[in-house]
């Protein structure tokens, strides 16, 4: 069937769909034994006192709201005789809700865009720097849960240096050095409504020059640790980890790297782009990474410096998952592969997996995982009666889903499918 208001339960005869809405009803068995060939047949009866159906499928519209009594009597072949085998279906027709949009609460969220800057997370992420003397553009727009629903009208900026300007999008120029506080207001229209919204960002305006290219690393696998900073990371004790040396900045794609140097703080130095390294202790280590890149005939040296925490943890990562379908009896299976990449035995948790749709949200599972040694992985099976039609909509799954284990990374325990 389609356009259910809710899909019936496994084995339940009874379903809810919306009034006034034209719906394909097809039979099948489910008894494994019975066939349905070309000399099978069936009669439709709604139950809403319309005329009676017959064929395979039957398209009908239930007018109005309540419950109905659907009986089809399907004739099958089974083991080479003609059977009449009989169904009853109680069917609950209800109105479709009304599709307005909803309040808008809070005001919607006003971001900008900066023709050239260079970001300064170290100041938190609505800090910027931009050039002296540079004609930049900034523009104003709508983000958040209303960004493609509000519309923006109107935007007032305010500079910080005496300077004001109306526009989504406008221009200026900076003609000191120094740090200014830029606010921002705008007015937006949402479902026939107008809201006042309000942001402000700090701007650093230097004199450009020619510094150096900036070097960035790339940690296989590692939990950020925000409040210390974009440049302190987790890791595990005794865990083989890579490290990727990159340009990043104004010279990511035309500055080259020619030679990295590594210093692990831990007694440990290595070369290369491209490097591995095991922490065998757990503690706070200051990593220094010095590069030398070229860029326009001229050389440079460039170095950066990462604060790493080794921690002695569980790490429950999902490796693998598979998707299986059987048609026949409408089963749909994940094979999981979990592993334990932390340094310490992993206790019995689960892992769960569901639907993304709101519609199809009660159906979910939940699956044991055992108890994980070290390095040691597990291989699963969670299987999901349903109907068959619905096998794509599994979406998600994830390890320890009530968040029960203090593991040291948790941005590998969810896959989506």
């Amino acid at each position: 069937m389609s356009e259910l208001e809710s899909p019936p339960p496994t084995n339940s005869n009874k379903f809810t769909i919306f009034s006034n809405t034209e719906i394909t009803y097809g039979a099948q068995i489910s008894d494994g034994s019975s066939q349905i060939n070309d000399k099978s047949s069936v009669n439709w009866d709604f139950g809403d006192g319309s005329s009676k159906k017959s064929g395979l499928t039957a398209n009908h519209n239930y007018k109005n709201t309540g419950e109905y009594t659907l009986k089809l009597d399907l004739t099958v072949l089974d083991s080479g005789n003609t059977f009449t085998k009989s169904a009853t279906y109680i069917v609950k027709v209800v109105k479709r809700p009304d599709s307005k949009p909803p309040e808008l609460t809070p005001n919607p969220e006003l971001s900008i865009f900066i023709s050239n800057f260079k970001p300064l997370p170290q100041y938190g992420n609505k800090a910027a720097q931009v050039n002296l003397n540079e004609n930049l553009v900034f523009t104003a727009f709508i983000s958040g849960a209303y960004e493609n629903t509000a519309k923006l009208i109107s935007a007032r900026w305010d500079f910080g240096n005496g300077s004001y300007k109306n526009g989504i999008s406008i221009n200026h120029v900076f003609k000191k050095t120094g740090w200014y506080d830029l606010k921002i207001t705008a007015t937006s229209s949402y479902n026939n409504k107008n809201y006042n919204s309000e942001n402000s960002y700090r701007l650093y305006v230097v004199k450009p020059g020619n510094p150096e290219p900036e070097i960035s690393i790339i940690i296989s696998n590692f939990e950020p640790l925000k409040k210390y900073g974009n440049k302190t990371a987790q890791v595990n004790l005794n865990e083989k980890l890579s490290f990727n040396a990159f340009v990043s900045g104004s010279y990511a794609n035309k500055a080259k790297i020619t030679k990295v140097t590594w210093d692990f703080a831990d007694k440990t130095k290595k070369t290369g782009i491209n490097t591995n390294h095991i922490y065998k202790k757990t503690g706070g280590y200051s990593i220094k990474v010095t590069a030398t890149t070229k860029y326009n005939g001229k050389t440079y040296t460039s170095t950066n410096i990462y604060n790493i925490y080794v921690v002695k943890k569980v790490d429950l990562s999902i490796e693998s998952v598979k998707r299986n379908t059987d048609k026949k009896k409408n089963v749909i299976s994940l094979t999981v592969v979990v592993k334990n990449k932390g340094a310490v035995a992993s206790k019995t948790t689960q892992i769960k997996a569901w639907y993304s749709s709101s519609a199809l949200k009660k159906y979910s599972k939940v699956a044991k995982v055992k108890s994980l040694t070290s390095g040691k992985s597990t291989k699963l099976t969670i299987a999901f009666k349903i109907p068959y039609k619905y096998r794509k909509y599994i979406k998600k799954i994830k390890i320890d889903p009530e968040n029960k284990i203090d593991e040291s990374v948790k941005n590998n325990n969810q896959r989506n499918l």
